[in-house]
């Protein structure tokens, strides 16, 4: 099952949507046609706090044929933002597989600077680095979990593209923004990751590789390894790492198109902006405490 959260320009809160063979559908507006109570709340009562409850009976109506175009969104003007409520998450971003030969390692992010889906990120070089990967979205809190525990606490899977800049593991940097999604997949069983593939392409050139690259790692190793170093809660968003070869320099129109054959595409967008210390006060007014 396909979610997404997205903004249309006559609400002012972000819509909880499901996705159908392209198309995109008001959850609430469903439930309304089909004659059903309505849970209401934001994405993260809908789908991370309850693990998407309910959900599953509107998508099986949606794929028999009942469509109701009520509740249809329209395709113009409609906002896909990252999947996860930014408000309530942290981000955790996992190294790349490249760079992990010692063990995991890992950085805390603002979720607040998560970009959706063909949204402009602004980098700070044109020699920035553009990471892909797979993401998961937590459902419970966890601290010090077991892999089992930590694999029961992932609600789903999504896209992710860290913009960096070299050597950004290797030294402290500025947090760097990342986009996530557009949509987020849901995960009734076992995460079997390994078996999904990417493809990647950049300026004409086409890149296919597995979508996660665990090494002697499965995903629920990794998230119950960093909830032994912080506490992690509900919503909380853990970028899983780059494979090997899913770490490329940034195009020079900056677009990278990230797919998961037959569930999703993400559009990855970066543009180069100075960096502007407009935060100083100017020459000759400083101020004393």
């Amino acid at each position: 099952m396909k979610l997404g959260r997205i903004r249309v320009p006559e609400r002012a809160l972000p819509t909880v949507a499901l996705a159908c063979d392209g198309a995109l559908y008001d959850v609430a507006l469903l439930e309304q046609s089909f004659g059903l109570a309505g849970a209401g709340g934001d994405f993260f009562e809908r789908v991370i706090a309850s693990r998407a409850a309910g959900l599953d009976s509107l998508e099986a109506r949606l794929l028999s044929g009942r469509r109701p175009t009520a509740a249809r969104l329209p395709d113009d003007g409609a906002l896909l933002l990252p999947p996860c409520d930014p408000s309530r998450a942290s981000h955790v971003q996992l190294a790349p597989r490249a760079l992990s030969a010692g063990g995991p390692g890992f950085r805390m992010r603002d979720a607040r600077a998560f970009l959706g889906s063909g949204q402009p990120a602004l980098v700070a070089s044109s020699g920035a680095l553009a990471e892909v990967g797979l993401a998961v979205v937590l459902g419970d809190d966890l601290e010090q979990a077991s892999a089992i525990e930590a694999e029961r606490a992932v609600v789903g899977y999504t896209l992710i593209v860290d913009w960096v800049l070299p050597g950004d593991w290797e030294r402290a940097a500025p947090p760097t923004p990342a986009q996530l999604g557009p949509y987020l997949v849901t995960t009734p069983g076992p995460l079997r990751l390994d078996e999904l593939r990417l493809v990647i392409e950049a300026e004409g050139r086409r890149v296919e590789t597995c979508a996660f690259e665990g090494g002697e790692h499965d995903p629920g190793e990794l998230v119950a390894y960093v909830s032994h170093h912080v506490s992690l809660r509900a919503g909380d968003v853990l970028g899983l790492g780059a494979p090997t070869n899913a770490r490329l320099a940034r195009p020079r129109d900056g677009r990278v198109a990230v797919t998961l054959p037959r569930v999703m595409t993400l559009s990855a967008w970066s543009v180069e902006a100075s960096l502007e210390e407009r935060w100083r006060r100017p020459a000759g007014s400083r101020r004393r405490l």
